[in-house]
């Protein structure tokens, strides 16, 4: 866990006893501002001198109504030198001359001329309501000052400081000047968190702690939020999976009416062909009406035709009869002479004849005429009836078209109705999709903070236990056992060396970074040392020099042990004289410094001197080495722990060599560990790797077996 994760936890806990209206942060870390986000920090003022930072943390929480200021704050508002490191987060008004004595490669990159601010004039110009104050940055006192009357705002204040009080210290940011200027305004430091480097902490104030210190007390050991987070949790899986019942019925509904409207358009479909057929029948059966309306009409016209024709014949039939008529009367009356008589007989008698004949033939052509008559009334009558048929048919076919059309527009208007249904149903959808959602990033935020209690509270019991069982092992032994949680060894990867020490009969471990692994280390070693029948000979020591000379006998030590801070080292050298380990483990004081692998530079420690000295007692013959690296940390560099691996080979690459790499989980550790199979293959060097599963990870290979 981070040391920044720490304090936000410690934080966390803080809120409980010190509401959060609304937090001032100077100085922004993007892993700060997402748990101020987590918390659900109302209103937050967030203040840092990188524009390009400022800006992009502007853009992500603008829609949570925050405040980002792209301004240098100090104690009075002038013009002020502003010192660019070539670690940016160190970047700021103290000069960094000044905190070189704390890193040891910081340097000035640039510096610069800015326009400095108060946080009292920023406070005035800014609507924020806030009661926290959190300071990431160098000087913390002088930023203070600048609050001016508006310190009493703000029950709580965390401060970055230096640890040191000495003289030459930067002025405004150390431990001292924060603690005597902020203690006569009520504040009372509860907390210092340190950081990974030793000379840097950050301090923790709250007003009048003392009145609130056994509610906090009860807070901590009352269960209560635990058992609040989880009816919240429970709550919301009922509420989940109620939800995703809806859901399911909503998306049947949807599907069964989307079927229905489908069906409905396929028959509106189906009944558009129908009557567009019954159309097409229509026209039709009009033009054929019409066709024997003219047929009629034609007959009709030779009919009348006929009838004007056999009117001349009926006049001259009735001219013949009064002829006839005339003639008779001229027979009898006339009697002169038979001869004329004769005569005029038989020329009437054959007028009489072709009268008779000419008669005859217009019966019969009047006949023909009558029954033609006959037989295209009967046609006309059949007509007619065809036509009434016709009629009724286009009456029959006109109400049916109405029908269809009214259908037509009553499914019209249903699809209309299930569009702005299903319509609808998409909207309640959506709705519910993001009421789902909501849900889900409850549930997950909800989730988020229960592992994050129980986490805590796993790692509580563990330190517990760890601290019963030092407790027991005192009483039992007069000896307090060993730390496995927080930054040492975890007891997993401790039992794994402890295995490969008693298996394996190694000559020599080497050990990159000290603390609970060199106790382990020396104590399996001279468990090993003293159930071997050898003699194992010190080797003679150059009075000179002070350096072993290379010998074919084993090491005078066993353990060879390189730490680089002076903290540690001085820690664990007094651990190993109480212990009586120190005639096992060579405890080696190793710098850092910079060691350079290729083009790229590096912080290594400084242990190439000790690395010849092993190079030279083991030459000639092969040894078995068990090598642990576990430092330096990784916030001294990019892919810090490579340089192990190029230093060993350089002086030990002859030798049987069992390489163990803490931290494997990480992923800068599984870069580093690529980086050295390239090497691994570059130099044709054989190697069996194992990855060994575990808290923090670990990488397991061996070379040269």
């Amino acid at each position: 866990m981070k040391l920044k994760d720490v304090l936000l936890d410690k934080l966390e806990i803080l809120k409980e006893v010190s509401p959060i209206k609304g937090i001032v942060q100077v100085g922004i870390r993007e892993s700060i501002v997402e748990r101020y986000n987590d918390w659900g920090v109302e209103s937050c003022l967030l203040v840092d001198t990188d524009p390009k930072l400022s800006k992009k943390i502007e853009r992500a929480y603008k829609h949570l109504g925050w405040n980002t200021v792209n301004v240098t704050v100090a104690s009075t508002a002038n013009e002020r030198s502003f010192f660019l490191a070539n670690n940016p987060k160190e970047s700021g008004l103290v000069d960094i001359k000044a905190l070189s004595k704390y890193w040891r490669n910081l340097k000035v990159a640039h510096i610069k001329s800015v326009q400095t601010e108060t946080l009292e004039n920023l406070l005035d110009s800014i609507e924020v309501t806030a009661n926290w104050l959190c300071i990431d940055c160098f000087p913390a006192m002088e930023i203070i000052e600048g609050l001016g009357s508006k310190l009493n705002r703000f029950d709580v204040i965390t401060a970055r400081v230096i640890i040191d009080d000495a003289k030459d210290a930067p002025l405004g940011a150390t431990k001292k000047e924060c603690i005597e200027s902020l203690t006569p305004h009520g504040f009372v430091c509860i907390a210092i968190e340190d950081e990974t480097n030793p000379n840097i902490a950050t301090l923790v104030f709250n007003r009048k702690f003392n009145e609130k210190a056994e509610d906090m007390e009860e807070s901590l050991i009352s269960n209560d939020v635990y058992q609040t987070l989880d009816a919240k949790l429970k709550s919301s899986e009922e509420r989940v999976t109620e939800l995703s019942n809806i859901e399911s019925k909503l998306e049947t509904q949807v599907a069964s009416l989307e079927s229905l409207n489908e069906k409905l358009r396929n028959e509106c479909l189906s009944i558009e062909k129908k009557l567009m057929a019954a159309e097409s029948n229509l026209i039709a059966e009009n033009d054929s009406s019409n066709n024997l309306t003219k047929e009629k009409e034609q007959l009709i016209t030779a009919l009348n035709i006929a009838k004007a024709e056999i009117e001349p014949l009926k006049a001259q039939l009735s001219e013949t009869h009064k002829v006839i008529d005339a003639s008779a009367i001229e027979v009898n009356s006339l009697t002169t002479s038979n001869d004329e008589l004769q005569k005029v007989v038989a020329r009437l008698t054959s007028e009489k004849g072709e009268l008779q004949s000419t008669l005859n033939q217009s019966i019969s052509e009047q006949d023909k005429h009558q029954a033609m008559i006959v037989s295209l009334e009967s046609s006309v009558a059949e007509l007619n009836d065809d036509k009434k048929g016709l009629t009724e048919q286009i009456n029959a076919l006109a109400e049916e078209n109405n029908g269809l059309s009214s259908q037509k527009e009553s499914l019209e208007s249903t699809i209309k109705q299930l569009t702005e249904t299903n319509e609808l149903l998409n909207k309640q959808n959506q709705t519910l999709t993001n009421l789902v959602d909501g849900q889900s990033k409850l549930f997950q935020s909800l989730e988020n903070n229960l592992s994050h209690k129980i986490t805590t509270g796993l790692n509580n019991s563990v330190k517990q236990i760890e601290s019963y069982i030092g407790v027991q092992n005192y009483l039992e032994n007069g000896t307090v056992g060993l730390d496995y949680h927080g930054w040492p060894i975890s007891s997993d990867i401790a039992l794994f060396l402890l295995n490969k020490v008693e298996t394996n009969n190694y000559d020599l471990v080497i050990e990159f970074g000290s603390g609970t692994s060199t106790m382990l280390f020396a104590q399996a070693m001279k468990n090993l040392t003293n159930r071997s029948e050898n003699d194992f000979k010190r080797i003679s020591v150059d009075a000179e020099n002070s350096q072993y000379l290379a010998s074919h006998q084993d090491l005078p030590k066993k353990v060879v042990t390189f730490e680089h801070n002076k903290k540690y080292f001085d820690k664990t050298s007094k651990s190993l004289v109480n212990s009586n380990f120190d005639d096992v483990v060579e405890l080696v004081h190793a710098p850092l410094v910079d060691y350079k692998v290729g083009e790229k530079n590096y912080l290594y420690y400084s242990c190439e001197s000790m690395l010849q000295q092993i190079k030279q007692i083991f030459n000639g013959r092969t040894a078995k080495i068990l090598i642990l690296i576990d430092g330096p940390p990784a916030t001294t560099g990019p892919l810090a722990r490579f340089p192990a691996i190029p230093m060993i080979l350089n002086n030990l690459a002859n030798h049987q060599l069992d390489i163990v790499l803490d931290d494997y989980n990480r992923q800068e550790e599984k870069e580093i560990v690529d980086g050295w199979k390239k090497i691994f293959e570059e130099r044709f060097i054989t190697y069996e790797e194992e990855v060994v599963n575990c808290e923090k990870g670990a990488f397991f290979c061996r070379l040269n077996s």
